[in-house]
């Protein structure tokens, strides 16, 4: 995905899919079985960072179909969300709606698949503790986008935001400029989240108003909630061939916070000021490109306030990043 609006662009690579309908509804995700990866070694050199994780995240879209849409639909992610759409919730700017209607959906928990999506959990300067993210898009038979009305998601609890859970607020995608190009960000929505305690299996985050593009439910971190003081780090990494080709991100080890860091200097690259708990235990990953061939690294970092961590990168394949990544919770 280059954009918001543009994210789920077909790529060369095609990836196995399977294929059942439940009820009114059919749906098929693209698989993680290992023929996904060939041809990943053949791949030619990146010319952007966005390429790369275009290619790392071909495989988490679930397809689904929606076939009546005078009767209410209810569909169960393999993810675990459930999303309802009631009478007459799908529409488009001008023109009759004709099914079968087709939707897209990616749901991302884990702080590695955060990563792989190149986004942050960040609203301008400040951290975000999310409790789930999901991307939703759908077209008619003619290819015409379709306009939710009234679609409700029912994300389960199952992300590490104990504490936040009666805070979170319903957030829509946006970007936010890094030097070496974009990264997906979050601005307020006018929906709203309410957490239910004994829905579900462990509680479930109802999320009305549901938008096409970029959905979650997220809380602002709270430093006093924690007992923490609001500090900084910069990052160098030592054989990068500077930050216009060089990413890196934080992962909090205590909660679901992504930060990816966007404030370069010739001295390496910094978090916003005040963003990062003094204390916090998290993992830096930088992905690079050196001459287009992709390079990545990880570290394990505790910081102490206004820290420099230095770390370097190393030649791997976008399988392994891929997985690397996955593993990240």
């Amino acid at each position: 995905m280059k954009k918001f609006g543009n994210y789920m662009k077909k790529m060369k690579s095609i990836a196995l899919a399977a294929a059942f309908s439940i009820g009114a509804l059919g749906f098929y995700q693209c698989t993680n079985d290992d023929s996904l990866f060939e041809g990943f070694e053949n791949e030619p050199d990146f010319e952007t960072l966005q390429d790369v994780h275009d290619l790392i995240t071909q495989s988490d879209t679930v397809y689904f179909t929606v076939t009546d849409i005078e009767i209410p639909q209810d569909f169960n992610t393999p993810g675990g969300m459930r999303l309802h759409f009631p009478v007459s919730s799908f529409g488009t700017s001008g023109g009759e709606v004709i099914t079968p209607i087709k939707i897209k959906l990616v749901e991302l928990y884990k702080r590695g698949d955060i990563v792989r999506h190149n986004m942050q959990t960040n609203t301008n300067q400040n951290p975000l503790v999310s409790a789930g993210i999901f991307w939703i898009s759908g077209t008619d038979v003619n290819g015409t986008e379709v306009i939710f009305s009234g679609v409700t998601a029912y994300i389960p609890r199952q992300t590490d935001a104990a504490g936040y859970e009666n805070n979170m607020n319903y957030l829509t995608g946006m970007t936010q400029t890094k030097p070496s190009g974009i990264v997906n960000s979050w601005t307020a929505s006018s929906g709203t989240v309410v957490f239910d305690e004994t829905a579900g299996l462990n509680g479930e985050y109802t999320l009305d108003q549901v938008n096409s593009g970029w959905n979650s439910a997220q809380a602002l971190y709270d430093f006093d909630l924690n007992a923490q003081e609001p500090t900084q780090f910069k990052v160098q990494v030592t054989n990068s061939p500077g930050f216009d080709k060089t990413e890196v991100f934080f992962t909090n080890n205590d909660f679901t916070v992504v930060s990816a860091l966007t404030q370069a200097d010739t001295d390496g690259i910094s978090t916003f000021s005040g963003s990062i708990p003094k204390g916090v235990s998290g993992k830096l990953i930088a992905i690079s490109l050196i001459d287009g061939a992709l390079n990545f690294g990880t570290q394990d970092v505790t910081v102490n306030g206004d820290d420099t961590f230095t770390m370097t990168v190393s030649p791997g394949e976008p399988a392994e990043l891929q997985a690397l990544l996955t593993a990240i919770p």
